[in-house]
């Protein structure tokens, strides 16, 4: 996708929990997001055409675009969500029939998430559940991806019907290997 994209990759090494607990994540991609609009052109880019996104990191490109819209900037211009996971607070369908799935189980998912977050209370937070934010207005185009057996894939699929900018064209389309 980078490649057809024709954009510059910036890889961001952000401290990870459990040494460093919830919210220091979000922080610290919001404050690489926001280097790297400072230094743009340095970087052989475009200030006015910041994108944030990634596998890993869907749950941090929707946190970072909300971040963006609520602390004045820096403007995105597009948000990447790979198999978000936008409610920490809720189980889903497809965490339970992917429980023993191709990879990331269902156990896997409860353990990273007692490690994210100190508190059970941070599952509410915006920070850690974007789609639980008060407003889902002014955020950048999106495109959501998931996959059949991915256990995540209800939570995307509640992502876009959540927010207009998650939903205002929704599309889906079956790709086979």
């Amino acid at each position: 996708m980078v490649n057809q994209a024709g954009c510059v990759v910036v890889s961001v090494g952000y401290r990870l929990a459990p040494e460093h607990p919830f919210p220091t994540t979000p922080e610290d991609c919001y404050t690489a997001v926001q280097w790297v609009a400072a230094h743009a052109s340095a970087l052989q880019g475009n200030q006015a055409r910041v994108a944030v996104g990634g596998s890993a990191g869907g749950n941090l490109a929707a946190v970072i675009a909300l971040m963006a819209r609520d602390r004045g900037g820096p403007p995105l211009m597009f948000h990447l969500l790979i198999y978000p996971s936008t409610d920490r607070r809720t189980g889903s369908a497809s965490i339970e029939e992917n429980a023993e799935s191709y990879g990331l189980t269902k156990r896997d998912l409860l353990r990273f998430q007692r490690h994210y977050l100190a508190r059970e209370a941070d599952m509410a937070n915006p920070l850690a559940s974007p789609l639980l934010a008060p407003d889902l207005s002014g955020l950048p185009p999106a495109l959501i991806i998931t996959a059949e057996y991915d256990p995540l894939r209800t939570r995307a699929s509640a992502t876009v019907s959540g927010c207009a900018c998650w939903a205002s064209r929704p599309r889906s389309r079956a790709i086979t290997a």
